[in-house]
């Protein structure tokens, strides 16, 4: 992919918060917000929640609630103005703010390779553990709310949405680590309503399990007009012929992070069988243009790139270059550096990217859906 305006505009962005904690608060003065876009001015101010036409330069009908408080606002606007018309809605769980302090949790990862002398004494990460507990505790209330907000507000605007990017971030904390929360199904909620203009869908969410929506045998509602979906989520993506069938219009296929299984097969005869029987499942010649950009080489969160994980990483970068069904996109470097192994959740399309990519497709770029360059995986081919 060429590098763009957009691309500058995001490593600009992220100079600007390196660094937990370093993301101070702003207020950027009424009579010059509109001389910036939306992805400057979440990168350079932590406090800022909602973004509209009146507050930056996004277009007509485009709003972006960032964290409990933007969904609040959100919502409310929309009670306060019934009649506005929104077509083009980016919704995320959080604030820049909150991701540049990882949400108030410590880090107690250790690296039993290369940290024996740095590690956490006993005392110390009892305390921290102690710390997360309850920063989970806020945020498992956080995702209710979350949740019923975002009812609230897609029960207004989901019959004239175009374009909708909803992007959840949070994650809780168990006795020593991240774990899942059972009822935490706001994009499954989300989704259960007809979206009968969207076009672009994109979904963040790495705890979503692709649960079949109640009362509906699949778990996207009709989306006769969808052509571009980009799915980033866990390991538990379903068969590129199920998604095919869900939304049988779709020209583009975005997999982040994690990918349908055939895409791994080891036999590419496996590959070329599956991707046919796909092709007589959907009842169409024409395949969707398939882009997949797995998540970071494991290694690198202990700044290496040797060991078991990183050469089957190697290997499976391979299998995708050689796959002529699809696109192969590399995570974005630049990424995880910004974020690093403090931010490893935060690290796959975060959040100034997703509102970079946003911004860049409505002002007539390709977004997160560009084809990438053959120059950026040709090593991978050889």
């Amino acid at each position: 992919m060429k590098a763009s305006g957009r691309r500058i505009l995001f490593t600009l962005a992220a100079t600007v918060h390196v660094g937990r904690g370093a993301l101070e608060p702003c207020h950027a003065p009424e009579n010059d917000a509109l001389q910036y876009n939306a992805t400057y001015q979440a990168a350079i101010c932590a406090n800022q929640t909602l973004f509209t036409p009146a507050t930056t330069k996004l277009p007509e009908g485009t709003y972006i609630a960032l964290g409990l408080k933007g969904a609040r606002e959100l919502a409310d606007y929309l009670d306060v103005h019934p009649d506005v018309k929104i077509t083009n809605l980016l919704i995320s769980d959080s604030t820049v703010g909150d991701l540049a302090i990882d949400f108030g949790y410590q880090d107690t990862y250790i690296d039993f390779f290369n940290d024996l002398h740095t590690r956490l004494d006993r005392e110390t990460q009892l305390e921290y553990n102690a710390i997360n507990r309850n920063v989970s505790r806020d945020l498992q209330q956080t995702i209710l709310d979350l949740d019923a907000l975002s009812s609230r507000i897609m029960n207004k605007v989901a019959p004239s949405l175009e374009t909708f990017a909803y992007l959840n971030y949070i994650t809780t904390w168990g006795e020593y680590w991240r774990l899942e929360i059972p009822d935490d199904n706001r994009t499954r909620n989300v989704l259960d309503r007809d979206f009968p203009r969207l076009t672009h869908l994109t979904l963040r969410d790495r705890r979503w399990r692709f649960q079949t929506l109640e009362g509906r045998s699949t778990f996207f509602p009709p989306l006769p007009a969808l052509t571009h979906l980009h799915i980033l989520t866990g390991n538990h993506v379903p068969a590129l012929s199920v998604i095919r069938q869900a939304v049988p219009n779709a020209t583009h296929v975005l997999f982040t992070a994690n990918y349908p299984a055939e895409f791994s097969a080891k036999p590419m005869f496996l590959v070329r069988w599956t991707q046919s029987l796909m092709r007589i499942l959907v009842g169409s010649v024409k395949s969707p243009t398939i882009i997949v950009q797995p998540d970071h080489n494991p290694m690198l969160r202990r700044g290496q790139e040797c060991g078991n994980p990183g050469v089957e990483y190697h290997y499976e970068l391979r299998r995708l270059a050689h796959n002529r069904e699809l696109h192969l996109r590399l995570p974005p470097e630049e990424d995880f550096d910004q974020y690093g192994i403090t931010y490893e959740g935060y690290t796959v399309f975060p959040l100034i990217r997703a509102i970079a990519e946003f911004e860049d497709r409505l002002g007539g770029g390709e977004g997160e859906w560009g084809i990438p360059s053959k120059n950026e995986t040709v090593k991978y081919e050889l």
